[in-house]
């Protein structure tokens, strides 16, 4: 903190110069501290801005994920049902397949008698 003394403090007793100074630097410590309090404030609300925009970022990623999981159950589940069907498809091809099989063997036996 400076000290500027005007000429006509320096004309004041000791004691009353020294009460002076002291206020003066007061002063100069006062507005220094203000202004660092405003600087604090100043970066406390562009934390909370930043913050603010972050929570909002990420509630957004958690409605994404929300979606996403809900379209993955959803393509899971007719995934599932398409492979059921497919090896449902598969087994009743092999049955056909051993049927028909059946049948050219007993048309075969059949045309032997």
């Amino acid at each position: 903190a400076k000290v500027v003394i005007d000429l006509t403090f320096r004309k004041l007793p000791g004691d009353v110069l020294e009460v002076v100074k002291q206020q003066l630097v007061l002063r100069d410590v006062t507005a220094d501290y203000t202004k660092q309090q405003n600087n604090n404030q100043t970066t406390i609300n562009t934390l909370n801005q930043d913050a603010g925009k972050r929570k909002r970022e990420l509630d957004e990623q958690i409605e994404t994920n929300k979606k996403l999981k809900i379209e993955h159950e959803t393509l899971t589940t007719k995934f599932k049902a398409a492979t059921q069907k497919s090896q449902k498809d598969t087994t009743d091809y092999i049955t056909l397949i051993q049927e028909f099989r059946e049948f050219k063997e007993q048309q075969s036996r059949h045309n032997e008698d």
